[in-house]
């Protein structure tokens, strides 16, 4: 089995969307340490891609989906940190509440949400923190 990405290696002239393809169709295969090579490599190769809170976003998806929480934490976070201003923020501290509250880490998850809620009002995402600060019975 080659580790390498579909998209192959980033090498000289490598395109930043078939790179990016390459590794989205991996995450889609649900390839996800193939995927989060690809946009690893893309995210180095192509720093200044339009698309790079995009792949970012996904390395952290890749790792929630392999169950990786703590690693998603820590990918979400440096979308938050690298990309303040993406589109993609919100979702991100939603997922990264999401991930806290599976780890048993109420207060940090509590924290992801709430800021969502406060900042982000009138998004998708601000609706599903709440949803996730509402007590569930059990």
């Amino acid at each position: 089995i080659s580790m390498s990405p579909a998209g192959g290696a980033a090498g000289i002239g490598a395109s930043p969307q078939k790179l990016l393809d390459g590794a989205m169709a991996d995450y889609y295969a649900s390839q996800y340490d193939l995927a989060i090579l690809g946009l690893d490599s893309y995210i180095k190769t192509f720093p200044q891609s339009p698309q790079v809170d995009y792949a970012q976003f996904h390395v952290g998806a890749s790792y929630t989906n392999q169950g990786k929480y703590e690693k998603a934490i820590e990918a979400y976070g440096t979308l938050i940190k690298n990309y303040p201003k993406s589109s993609f923020v919100p979702d991100a501290y939603v997922k990264m509440g999401t991930a806290y509250k599976t780890l048993k880490q109420a207060d940090k998850a509590r924290e992801s949400f709430e800021f969502v809620v406060q900042n982000y009002p009138d998004t998708v995402a601000a609706t599903m923190a709440q949803q996730n600060l509402i007590p569930q019975r059990p």
